[in-house]
Parts: structure tokens; sequence; C-alpha cells
């Protein structure tokens, strides 16, 4: 008779209740990215998928985790329970009045942010019976994270970039609240299972034309998956031959690339006399291909037809955001070793607590380059990615449509934006052709 794990069982029961294929990936390590005097904490946690099928993935998927409660929580309710009513204050709470009148419950559930252990204690005299409560209690739901880690560099593995929540209620003055999560990994040892799956987001995925530009923001544990990227981007590097670039077509009429470039003032302005443009026609054939280049490509034209037969992988810029360069400037040396080895072509760090120096955020750093950046989505089809918080990605595609330093007649880039807070990520991206396209109404 063959034996089955536990976590076995586990899985089997979560793969039943929430349909997907739930396997029990075994922990490898988890380790503190920051600094020991850093009052924060972000971790890095390695799995091994045991060679299931089910948890492959690509550069850019997530991964759903199904946590546990923390045992000091569950003894606590459970000591609760067992208690029963305490006489002394049976008339010292009166939980039925937050129900009447107006938002007072929602004011006060807010207010509190309370769990269920919380309002037992704070209302000692509620009589819950242990039977009534574990048939109302919600499933805990599972946990999305970007995956860090790029599956031919580590194959079998998972990585995941996460940022231990922990903080004091009531604005500072109340209990310490614990993520679910985040507090369940780092309390993990090597060798424990891992209930997940693996949700694939087809949307941010790395450009298929590993020639064109790929432009990254991602502040504080956005980084997650551009640490995918630029991993993958060293695999291939390392193990296939770049690529060659793509030529495009443009009808003269349609392409917005033809139309940016058409702004001339005057006949001696325009891209045909300008000394730093050359247009080229086709013989014999219905489209136009428009070729941009300075008076240095011009010269280097023939030697580089040689050249460009060999390929040539597209640049990747990152803008990573944190507080200072010595506490939670995490992957800084992976960055380095990156660039290196030509994955990463440049990083602009924006530090907000850097001493002495002033606050800068990534939309900070982006507005600076705000004219390449423009010209790598437009003339180059790069593609931009965002990985964040609502409110940063917003802050980031207005940054972009209203700098003063980008290229004329540019309106909006096109912007795929990941977007996620605590763990609980979803991708809001346009569904149109134009698979780069971003609404801040969405």
């Amino acid at each position: 008779m063959s034996y089955l794990h536990p976590a076995t069982f586990i899985s089997k029961g979560l793969s039943h209740i929430c349909g997907k294929a739930v396997r029990a990936a075994t922990l490898l390590s988890v380790k503190n990215l920051q600094a020991a005097e850093s009052s924060r904490s972000t971790i890095s946690v390695q799995f091994k998928t045991e060679n299931s099928t089910e948890l492959q993935y690509k550069a850019g998927d997530h991964v759903a985790i199904f946590p546990a409660n923390r045992p000091e929580l569950v003894q606590a309710l459970i000591d609760r329970l067992l208690d029963g009513v305490d006489p002394i204050n049976r008339s010292s709470s009166r939980p039925y009045v937050k129900s009447k009148g107006n938002n007072r419950y929602e004011d006060w559930k807010f207010e509190s942010e309370c769990n269920i252990l919380d309002v037992l204690q704070e209302f000692p005299s509620l009589q819950v019976p242990a039977d009534l409560l574990l048939t109302q209690l919600p499933l805990l739901q599972p946990r999305f994270y970007s995956i860090s880690s790029s599956p031919d560099l580590f194959p079998g593995e998972v990585h995941l970039t996460v940022a231990v929540v922990q903080f004091n209620k009531k604005d500072g003055k109340g209990p310490v609240h614990h993520g679910v999560c985040s507090t369940w990994l780092n309390s993990l040892q090597p060798g424990d299972k891992v209930p997940c799956y693996v949700r694939q987001a087809h949307t941010f995925h790395m450009p298929e034309d590993g020639t064109v530009p790929v432009i990254m923001v991602g502040p504080g544990t956005g980084i997650a998956p551009f640490r995918s990227f630029w991993q993958q981007r060293q695999f291939d590097i390392a193990n296939t031959s770049a690529p060659r670039p793509k030529t495009l077509d443009f009808t003269p009429d349609s392409s917005p690339q033809i139309r940016r470039r058409n702004f001339a003032a005057s006949a001696a302005d325009s891209p045909d006399s300008s000394p730093r443009m050359q247009q080229r026609n086709f013989a014999n054939s219905p489209s136009l291909k428009r070729q941009i280049f300075t008076e240095k490509d011009r010269d280097e034209d023939a030697s580089s037809n040689n050249a460009s037969s060999l390929g040539k992988w597209g640049e990747m810029l990152l803008f990573f955001g944190c507080r200072n360069s010595t506490q939670d400037y995490i992957y800084k040396d992976e960055m380095a070793q990156a660039k290196d080895e030509g994955a990463l072509t440049e990083v602009w760090a924006a530090l907000s607590r850097e001493p002495e120096q002033p606050k800068r955020y990534v939309q900070d750093m982006l507005k600076l380059e705000a004219f390449d950046v423009c010209e790598k989505l437009l003339t180059q089809q790069g593609h931009f990615y965002v990985c964040g918080d609502v409110s940063m990605a917003e802050d980031v595609c207005r940054t972009l449509q209203k700098s003063e330093h980008k290229p004329p007649l540019v309106s909006s880039p096109t912007i795929t934006v990941l977007m996620g807070e605590e763990g609980v990520e979803d991708s809001l991206v346009d569904k149109s052709p134009m698979r780069r396209a971003f609404s801040t109404s969405e």
C-alpha cells in the first residue's frame, strides 16, 4: 500500500473546491532581501515544483498560493469559544447597537479593521456556538504573486518576491495586523509543502520579437516579474543567437510613426531634406517601408548590412524604486550582473528616503527619460510594462501623457499594466488588438 503525503490530500481537496489543478510545491528557502536594520521585510521565497507539468510557467505568469492562518490566531479563537461567556462583562458591550441607524456599523467596521477574534474580544458578551462559527467562516482565498524567476534559468523552480505585511491597526494605535499569506510564507521551513497553481498572464509576457525595446517600471516588490524578464534574457543571450530585426511595413497614410515624423514647418525642414533623416522608397512594393536614421547610421550603412545579419537583442530598460540605497534596494547585485551580461541595458533607481537627497519616485525618473521612452515605443515598437499599485500605475501613464519632454505629436503612449496590492494581483489591460494599450479609466 503506497503512502500519500498529507499535502497530496490537501491539494486534491483544494483542486475540487476551486476548480484548478492545485499541486504541492516544496519549499527550498526563504531569504530576507532587506538589510537587517530595516524596519520592513521583503523576502525571496523559492519552491521546487517536483517536475509537475501543472506548475510550468513563462516569465510574467502568476502563482496562486493557498496559505494558512497563524497558529496563534487559531488557538486564541478556539480558547475564546471554549471559555464561553464572561458573566462579569455580559452587559459591558452592546454589539447590536452597531447595526442600527445610518452608517454606524460600516464606520465601526472600517475604523476597527477587525477579524472575527477581534470582534469576540471586543464584545465578550457574545456567545457563538463553535459549530455555527465553523459553518459560517469563509474559506481562505488564494493570494496571487508574480513569479520572479525564469523557468529556463531555474528549471523546476518558482521564485517569489514578497513584502511581509505587518502594521498596527487603528492608525498605528491598535493591535498588530499580520498579512495572512506573507506571514505564513515567512514562517515556513525548507521541505514544507505549499499548495499552489499557476495562472497564465498572456498579456504580460515578453514580446515575441526579441529585437524590440522593453521598458519596465516596478517600484518595491513590483520588480518581481521583471526579475523573470531579465533572467530569461540572460538565458537567451547565453544559449541562443541574437534575433534579426524584423522589417515593418507601413502605409503612408495610416502609420502613426510616419505621421509623427511629418511635423516639418517648412520645406527646408521636411523629412526629405533634413540632413539627419532619409527616406527610402522601395520599388515594386505596395507599401512604403520607411527607415529614419542619423548621419552616422548613413555613413555606416554599408558595413552594417553584414552586422545586422548577426542579429541584436532589443534594449531592456528598468525603472526601479525603493526608499534608500542601503536598506531596501533589493536585487541590486543581480541587476548589476544582468547589466554586465547585456541583459539589462540601463537601470534607473528612484530613492524616496535617501539621506540628504530630495525624494524621487519612478514617475520622476520616467519624466526625465520621457522623450527616449516615447521614441522607443513609437519608432521601435517597444513594449512598456508597469507592475505595482493602481495609483502608481496611473501616475506613470499620466507622466508620459503630459510630459513636456516627449516627442511632438505623441498623444498617449501604449502601455500594458499589471497592478496588485498585498500579493493579490490582477492584470488590467486593454483587450483591443493593440495589446500595449492602457486606459486610466479601466
